[in-house]
C-alpha cells in the first residue's frame, strides 16, 4: 500500500512542523532520489527507516559543492554550526541544537562527538580535517550516548573514509584559488595480493596566504601550510573476514588572521594604555578592518597553532553467520603549540624594542588509545541487537615555553615581554563502558528499541604553578575523580505506509565532569560534576510514491541539568582566572525539516530549515561586576544569561543541474545558507552587542566539466571545476567569532568570506 503526497501536502507538512531535517540523495539513473544507507546505529539501514535525526552527505554531494573541510558541511544541515577554533591545532568548534563547545583546553570535554572510521576523538583538536577521499559524513543530532563513545549530548559527526578497492588507479587533484591558494592531492591504489590484500597511499599539500594584510608591513599575512601522508590496507582472506588498517601523519604549520580589538574607549586595556596605542581600541582596530572588508590585520606576532599528528586505525569484521563481530582499535599522538597576541594590539616599545602587550605560547602533547568490540546480530526473528564494550585511555600535558623575547624566564602568558603566568598541567583519563541496544518487532510495522550504556571514568589531574624565573614550584593542586554514568535511549517507530515512517524517542546523554585546566589558583581546580541532557524527539520520514519528493520533519525538546558554566575573573597583571561549576539548568526545543525534490534525472533541489529556541530555568553565579549593587553576591542570572552559538533560524536551499554535451557532462551547482545572528561570546549578567555574531547569508556556486575515458577514448577521466565561495559577501572576510575575556575586553577572530578557485581532477 502507498500514499501519494501532492505539492500542497508537502507545503502543509513544512508549515505544521516548522522546519527541518534533510538528507541529500543523489539522482538515480531513471530519475528520483537514491536510497541512502547510513550506519548511524552501528549497522546499515535505509535513511528513511532510521529512527534518529541524521543527515547523510555522500561523496557526490561533498565533491559537487566543493566542501573542502568539515566546517563546510554546516551549509546543508539545520541547527548545526561548525567553525575553526584557531586557538588549538585543527580544532573544531561544534554546536548542534544549541549545545556547543569551542574551547582549547583539553581538560574540558566537547559536547559533540567526532568519529573517524569508527574511532571517537577524545578532544576537538585534530577534528577539523579535509574531506578528500571521504565516502560519507553523517551528522546525528541529539544525544547519542548509547552507541557512540562518550560525551555526545549534542550529537555525533560520523566520518567514513573510502577504503582500498583492489583496483590499480591514480587520482590527482590540483586546485588554484584566491589568496595564492595551492592544493595538491594524490591517491594511488593497487592490489598487493589479488582479491586478498589491497593498498592505498596518499599525499595532501595545502598552502595559501591569509586573506588579510598586515597593518604594519602592508604585506600578506601567512596562511595555510600543511602536509599530510597516509596509507591504508584492506585484507580480505575470506568472505567472512576483513581487516582495514589506516595510518596517517600530518604536519600542519598554518597561520591564522590575528584577532581584532573590540574594546571601547574607557574600557579595559584601551583605558589602561590611555590611548597611547590606538590598536588597543575598537576604532583603531576592528573599525579599520571592517571598513577594508576585513582585509586589514593587527598583530604583534604571527598567529599560528602548528600541530603534528600521527594516527592509526584498525577495524576487523567477522561474519559469524547470525551476526558480525567488529573490533575497532584507534591510536592518536599529537604535539602542538599555540602562538598568538591576545589583544590584537600592535607591538609596544618599552625601551628594549617593541614587544606584544599580551602574548600566549602554549606547547602541549596529547595521545589517546581506544578499543571497541561489538557484536551486531542478524537474526530472522523479531529481535536483533548490538552489544559491545569500549575502553579509552588519554593523556595530555601542557608546559612552559622559553621566553621568545630575550628574557630569562618561561611560561605560557607573556606581558610586555615578561612571563606572567607559568605552570605545568597534565591529565590522565581512563574510561571503560559496556553498551547494548536491541530492537523488537512488535508487529509487521511497529518496532520498539531500547538501549543502555554504563561507563566508569577516572580522571587524574595535576597542576603545578611555577616561578617563571627558575620554574620552581610555587603552589600545586592535584586531585582525581571517578564518574559512573548511565545513559539510555528508548524508541518506538512505525512504518505507516510504504512511503511514510514515523518514530518517537527519549534519550539521555551525559557530558563528563572533570577539572579546570585554566585554573589560575589551586581553589579553582575543581572538580565539577557531569551535566545531563534528556531529549524527546518525534520524527517522520516521507516520500512520494513516484520517488521524486522526500521530506523528513523532526520535532525535539531537551532538558539540560547541572549545566557546566565558566566565569572569568581578572587577577591583575593582565591575567585571568577561570572557574567552572555546575550552575544552571536550561531547555532547548525546536523543529527541523530536510527534503529533496528531483523533477527529472538531470535536476535536483535540496532544502533544510531549522527552528531553535531555548531558555535558562535557573543560573546561579557570583556577581563579578565591579561596582554593581550585588557585587560579590551569588545571584540568579537566568533572565540575562545567553546560550551561546544557538541561532534561532537556519535555512539552506541548493541544487544541481547536469547538462550532457556530447561525451561530457556540465554540472551547475548552487547552495544558499542563511544563519540568524547568535551570541558567540560569554553573556551572563548583560548582553553586549559585541558578543553577537551578525546573521550571515552565504551563496556558493560551481560549474564542473566531466569527461570519461570510456566515452572519449583517452587514458584518463578528467574533471575541471570553477567555483566561488560566499560570492555575495561584502568583503573577503567577516566578523567571525566575537569573544570577551578580561573584564571590559572584547575581541573577535575574523574569518574568510568571498573567494574563488579552479580545480583539476584526473583519474588514471
Amino acid at each position: 500500500m502507498s500514499v501519494k503526497f501532492g505539492a500542497s501536502s508537502a507545503v502543509l507538512c513544512a508549515l505544521v512542523f516548522g522546519v527541518t531535517d534533510f538528507a541529500y540523495a543523489q539522482t538515480t539513473a531513471g530519475g528520483g532520489v537514491d536510497e541512502i544507507v547510513v550506519t548511524a546505529r552501528k549497522k546499515k539501514e535505509n535513511l528513511q527507516t532510521t529512527p534518529v535525526a541524521v543527515t547523510a552527505l555522500t561523496e557526490g554531494v561533498l565533491e559537487r559543492n566543493q566542501a573542502q573541510e568539515l566546517t563546510q558541511v554546516e551549509n546543508f544541515i539545520p541547527n548545526v554550526e561548525l567553525e575553526s577554533v584557531n586557538f588549538s591545532g585543527n580544532a573544531l568548534g561544534a554546536s548542534i541544537r544549541g549545545l556547543s563547545f569551542s574551547d582549547l583546553e583539553k581538560s574540558f570535554d566537547p559536547t559533540v562527538g567526532v568519529s573517524i572510521d569508527g574511532v571517537f576523538l577524545a578532544w576537538n583538536t585534530g577534528a577539523l580535517f579535509d574531506l578528500d577521499d571521504v565516502e560519507s559524513v553523517e551528522v546525528l543530532r541529539g544525544p547519542q550516548g548509547t552507541l557512540y563513545g562518550r560525551n555526545t549530548i549534542g550529537g555525533t559527526i560520523n566520518v567514513r573514509r573510502k577504503r582500498p578497492t583492489g583496483e590499480t588507479n591514480l587520482r590527482t587533484s590540483t586546485l588554484f584559488g584566491s589568496h595564492n591558494q595551492f592544493d595538491f592531492k594524490a591517491f594511488g591504489e593497487a592490489p598487493i595480493v589479488e582479491d586478498v590484500l589491497a593498498a592505498k597511499v596518499y599525499y595532501i599539500h595545502n598552502e595559501s596566504d591569509s586573506f588579510t594584510d598586515s597593518f604594519v608591513t602592508g604585506e600578506n599575512d601567512p596562511g595555510k601550510d600543511s602536509d599530510t601522508f597516509g596509507a591504508s590496507f584492506l585484507f580480505t582472506p575470506t568472505e567472512n573476514f576483513d581487516a582495514y588498517l589506516a595510518l596517517d601523519y600530518q604536519d600542519d604549520n598554518s597561520f591564522y588572521p590575528p584577532i581584532l580589538n573590540l574594546t571601547e574607549q574607557g574600557e579595559g586595556i584601551c583605558a589602561a594604555l590611555g590611548g597611547l596605542e590606538p590598536s588597543a581600541c575598537r576604532e583603531g582596530s576592528f573599525d579599520i578592518a571592517e571598513d577594508s572588508g576585513f582585509e586589514t590585520s593587527f598583530g604583534a606576532i604571527p598567529y599560528t597553532a602548528p600541530i603534528e599528528t600521527f594516527a592509526a586505525t584498525l577495524e576487523m569484521n567477522w561474519d559469524v553467520g547470525n551476526g558480525t563481530i567488529t573490533s575497532v582499535t584507534g591510536f592518536r599522538d599529537s604535539e602542538e603549540t599555540l602562538q598568538e597576541e591576545n589583544t590584537g594590539t600592535l607591538p609596544i616599545d618599552v625601551g628594549a624594542g617593541p614587544v606584544p602587550l599580551i602574548a600566549a605560547y602554549r606547547p602541549q602533547n596529547s595521545d589517546q588509545f581506544s578499543q571497541e568490540i561489538r557484536y551486531s546480530s542478524d537474526y530472522d526473528g523479531p529481535f536483533n541487537f548490538v552489544v559491545g564494550a569500549y575502553y579509552l585511555d588519554t593523556h595530555y600535558d601542557i608546559f612552559p615555553f622559553d621566553n621568545p623575547f630575550g628574557r630569562d624566564d618561561a611560561g605560557q602568558i607573556f606581558s610586555l615581554g615578561d612571563a606572567v603566568q607559568s605552570f605545568y598541567a597534565e591529565q590522565d583519563t581512563r574510561v571503560a563502558s559496556v553498551f547494548g541496544e536491541g530492537t523488537y518487532n512488535l508487529t509487521d510495522t511497529l518496532r520498539l528499541t531500547g538501549g543502555l550504556r554504563y561507563s566508569s571514568e577516572k580522571k587524574e589531574f595535576l597542576l603545578n604553578f611555577l616561578d617563571p624565573s627558575d620554574l620552581s614550584v610555587t603552589a600545586s593542586a592535584q586531585d582525581e575523580e571517578t564518574f559512573n554514568d548511565p545513559t539510555w535511549r528508548v524508541i518506538i517507530d512505525n512504518q505507516f505506509t510504504d512511503n511514510l515512517f514515523g518514530y518517537a524517542s527519549y534519550s539521555r546523554g551525559i557530558r563528563s565532569g572533570g577539572f579546570n585546566g585554566r585554573a589560575a589558583t589551586p581553589d579553582a581546580l575543581g572538580p565539577y560534576q557531569p551535566e545531563t541532557l534528556d531529549s524527546f524527539e518525534i520524527g517522520f520520514r516521507a516520500q512520494t510514491s513516484d520517488n521524486r519528493l522526500r521530506f523528513n520533519p523532526t520535532l525535539f525538546y531537551s532538558k539540560y541539568n547541572d549545566k557546566q558554566e565558566e566565569l572569568l575573573f581578572g587577577l591583575g597583571n593582565n591575567t585571568t582566572a577561570t572557574i567552572v561549576f555546575n550552575a544552571a539548568s536550561a531547555e532547548t526545543y525546536g523543529a527541523e525539516l530536510e527534503g529533496v525534490y528531483v523533477p527529472n534525472e538531470n535536476l535536483n533541489f535540496r532544502f533544510a530549515v531549522g527552528l531553535l529556541d531555548w531558555k535558562y530555568n535557573n543560573f546561579t553565579a557570583l556577581d563579578t561586576r565591579v561596582g554593581s549593587s550585588t557585587e560579590g553576591q551569588v545571584i540568579d542570572i537566568s533572565d540575562t544569561a545567553q546560550l551561546r552559538r544557538a541561532p534561532k533560524f537556519t535555512f539552506a536551499l541548493g541544487g544541481d543541474y547536469i547538462l550532457p554535451i556530447g561525451n561530457t557532462d556540465l554540472t551547475f551547482t548552487a547552495n544558499y545558507k542563511h544563519t540568524d545572528s547568535f551570541v558567540a561570546g560569554a553573556a551572563l549578567f548583560e548582553l553586549d552587542p559585541r558578543a553577537i555574531k551578525p546573521s550571515t547569508d552565504v551563496v556558493d556556486v560551481s560549474v564542473t566539466l566531466d569527461t570519461y575515458k570510456e566515452d572519449t577514448g583517452l587514458p584518463i577521466d578528467l574533471s575541471v571545476t570553477a567555483f566561488g565561495k560566499d560570492v555575495l559577501a561584502d568583503g573577503v572576510g567577516r566578523n567571525g567569532r566575537p569573544f570577551n575575556a578580561l573584564p571590559d575586553f572584547y575581541f573577535t577572530n575574523p574569518e574568510i568570506a568571498r573567494r574563488w578557485g579552479v580545480e583539476f581532477k584526473t583519474s588514471f
